[in-house]
Order: C-alpha cells, then structure tokens, then sequence
C-alpha cells in the first residue's frame, strides 16, 4: 500500500547519460548559439544601428555635420521631393516583394512537383535549379544586364530574329517595364 507521504514527494534524478533526444541545458544552448548570435550582432544588428544613428545627424557628402534629431525625419515626410515620391518607392517595394513572392512560390512548386514525377531528368533540372544558388548573385545581376542590353543583349536579338523585333525595348531602361523585369530576375 502507497503512503500518502510518498505520493506527494517527488522522486530523485538519476545521474548519468541523458538518453537521446532530449535537451542538454543551458551551457550547451548558450555554446551553440553564441556563433551565430556573435555573427549576426557583428554583420546584421551593428551596420543597422549604425545606419539609425547616422540618421540622426545632418550629413555634407561623406562628412558627419551637426546632430539634427529627427528634422531628417520631419524632412523626409514634409519636404518635396521626398513627401510625393516616398509614396511611390514604398509600392516599388511592396509590388517588388509581392511579385518575387508569388512568382517564386509558384515557379518552386511547379519545379518540385515536375521533379517528384519524373525520374528521367530529375538530376539535370536539380541541376540547373540549384546553380543560380551557386554563383555570386553579382555576377549574375551583371550577366542579366548584359543578357537584357538594348544595343547587343541577346534577349531583343532573338526578339528581332523570329520576327518580334516591334517587342526589343530597353528592358531595364524604361518605367514600365524595369520593375517587373527585376520582379522575374529576382524570382
């Protein structure tokens, strides 16, 4: 029989091995997380304070002027040409993101399923999927302005040699059409 002084105490930990997959503790947390933070901290939070901070200060070309507070700020949302054209670069970015998104999500998943059903040509198309991811993103941006160059690019050669040559334009020179030719790149 159970006394009810037993019931209420808990029972002692055993020492020894911890069995698999449970967690370790806080030095071991703290050991493995301090690269990643220091990193972060060093290359992401430092540059972004930094940016802020100089935010607050009127600037002369490279040189560091008085300290303004936010009259930068108060600037940037009053004063022409910033108050009408803030507007406008927010939805370049918004459409920008949302472009890229939805034609990347698409375009991915399209490549997944193709992928999981064929067998055939599974490792080509993985590929080729996974090369972009490979090559400095410099490098390519600079390969898509040469690809997309009115006066030698091949995109508007080709246009012009099936025949379309009414549709070779300056891609990345022209409003309408330099938003979304980043949107496609980008994705």
């Amino acid at each position: 029989m159970v006394q009810a002084d037993q019931l209420s105490r808990p029972k002692p930990r055993k020492h020894g091995p911890r069995p698999a997959g449970t967690v370790l503790g806080w030095p071991a947390t703290v050991i493995f997380l301090a690269p990643a933070v220091i990193i972060f901290s060093i290359f992401v939070l430092y540059p972004m304070i930094t940016a802020f901070s100089y935010s607050f200060f009127d600037w002369q070309g490279t040189a560091r002027g008085a300290f303004s507070g936010v009259g930068n700020f108060f600037t940037l949302f009053t004063a022409e040409p910033f108050k009408s054209e803030l507007p406008r670069a927010l939805m370049h970015n918004l459409l920008l993101f949302a472009g890229a998104m939805v034609f990347q999500n698409t375009v991915g998943l399209a490549i997944a399923s193709f992928l999981y059903k064929r067998k055939r040509f599974k490792k080509l198309f993985q590929t080729l999927y996974t090369l972009p991811y490979l090559v400095s993103p410099l490098v390519i941006g600079y390969l898509w302005t040469l690809l997309l160059s009115p006066l030698f690019g091949p995109v508007n050669a080709l246009l012009k040699a099936i025949g379309l040559g009414e549709l070779a334009q300056p891609w990345l020179g022209q409003p309408s059409t330099a938003l979304w030719v980043i949107v496609l790149v980008t994705a």
